[in-house]
């Protein structure tokens, strides 16, 4: 029996690669640029008004469709903030929130925000005005709750002592 030619294995495989990663791919659209224009109507929920100054905003955004990187930012979003800072939302320090950025309804929030992509950002204000902030580093520990949660919930606590000084 003859060995497989490796000048033919290796442009096979590759384009095996190729195929693979352009089929899995095209899941969530993370690499979307999300503009106020290329919204459209999804039935989820929506952000029917924004926090007032002295407020930490955090939001997930997505898309109807997520990927399950998305989905799982989202989650371990929710967990740390509901394990973590119940008490400051029932206080009204924190608002937190998932936005489907495909809902026209909030076209203000993704205005506001301009989140590139699928995203977990975090807004608020100080003496210099408004700022939203992607948290683009969590990404990185989708893989390790524990660290997720940590690095999170010390943004968090940076930030609210800025809002709340």
């Amino acid at each position: 029996m003859q060995a497989p030619r490796k000048d033919i294995l290796i442009p096979l495989l590759l384009l095996a690669v190729i195929t693979f990663i352009m089929i899995f791919s095209g899941g969530c659209g993370c690499n979307q640029i999300f503009t106020v224009e290329n919204l459209s109507h999804q039935n989820y929920s929506t952000i029917t008004s924004i926090p007032s100054s002295g407020v930490l905003e955090v939001y997930h955004f997505h898309e109807t469709k997520q990927c399950y990187s998305c989905r799982v930012l989202g989650e371990l979003a929710k967990e740390t903030m509901n394990t973590s800072f119940m008490q400051e939302m029932d206080e009204g320090k924190i608002f937190f929130r998932s936005v489907n950025i495909q809902l026209p309804e909030n076209a203000e929030i993704v205005s506001r925000f301009v989140p590139t992509s699928s995203s977990l950002m975090i807004g608020y204000t100080d003496e210099a005005g408004f700022h939203a902030e992607n948290q683009i580093q969590l990404w990185y520990k989708l893989g390790d709750k524990i660290a997720f949660g940590e690095e999170l919930s010390g943004v968090i606590r940076k930030r609210l002592s800025t809002v709340h000084a």
